[in-house]
């Protein structure tokens, strides 16, 4: 099984991105041992959706994670999602904070902000077949 998922992601992504799953997992402290499927592509789709994430930091990051323990966790659920899913879907919780971008986050936070700004503010325009019983109290557009 190990050996297919190798080759798939070989096939489908190139020896650059394979070289970078298989370095991830390789060479941090902890995670040696864990070259089986669902790591496997777990960390393929997480590098494969957050690029820019890949360098000294990542490696840092993630000898810091144990992915057996993640593993485990994973295979519990397996009724509901597959191991595979579950492992990227903790890794990426755990990363994002790392690797996300201070200035973005607060300028989402303020837009955001803004948006609920915008849908408690009183309507200016009130149709005239609405009566008095059924004038809306915040405007939604």
């Amino acid at each position: 099984m190990r050996e297919r998922t190798l080759l798939k992601i070989l096939g489908d992504e190139g020896s650059a991105h394979l070289r970078s799953v298989l370095m991830t997992i390789m060479q941090t402290d902890n995670n040696k041992l864990m070259l089986v499927a669902p790591v496997i592509w777990a960390v393929s789709d997480v590098l494969r959706g957050h690029p820019s994430w890949f360098g000294d930091a990542w490696f840092k990051e993630i000898d810091k994670i144990d992915l057996g323990e993640l593993h485990a966790n994973a295979k519990k659920s397996r009724e509901a999602v597959a191991p595979r899913h579950a492992i990227a879907t903790m890794l990426i919780e755990r990363l994002r904070p790392l690797f996300t971008d201070h200035r973005r986050r607060g300028f989402y936070e303020s837009v955001s902000r803004e948006y609920q700004s915008r849908q408690r503010a009183p309507c200016r325009y009130v149709p005239a077949h609405y009566s008095a019983a059924t004038r809306p109290e915040v405007c939604l557009r």
